[in-house]
């Protein structure tokens, strides 16, 4: 039986997980290699793009440090972040009016956009 490990990874840039991502301002390389991405930055593997979603109890943008920490490589931040963070080293921050779109958009990017695979019947 073939374990959950047995497909390679996605690889995809920075640059184009914003392509479709209205008002993204990329600062840092654009073009870092993105292997996987979260929300949680508990989550988070090397090579990930830590998207801080801000919440009921908490905001996402208080866990840059541990998401720096367990290897991302790239965030995804509210546009009216105080202070702005700075990018990780050879990677990139990009700046978004709403990080859920960003998430949304991003997500769908990285795993080829499978919606556009379902048939639909009404």
């Amino acid at each position: 039986m073939a374990g959950r490990d047995s497909h390679p990874r996605q690889v995809r840039t920075f640059a184009s997980l914003l392509a479709r991502v209205p008002g993204a301002d990329i600062t840092g390389n654009p073009q870092v290699e993105v292997r996987g991405l979260a929300y949680d930055s508990r989550r988070v593997e090397p090579g990930t793009a830590f998207v801080c979603v801000r919440g009921e109890r908490t905001d996402g943008h208080l866990f840059i440090p541990e998401a720096l920490e367990r290897g991302a490589v790239a965030l995804v931040v509210a546009a009216d972040a105080s202070p702005m963070p700075a990018p990780p080293a050879g990677g990139a921050v990009a700046a978004v009016p709403d990080t859920r779109t960003a998430m949304a958009r991003m997500a769908a990017a990285f795993y080829d956009h499978p919606s556009a695979r379902l048939a639909v019947t009404g």
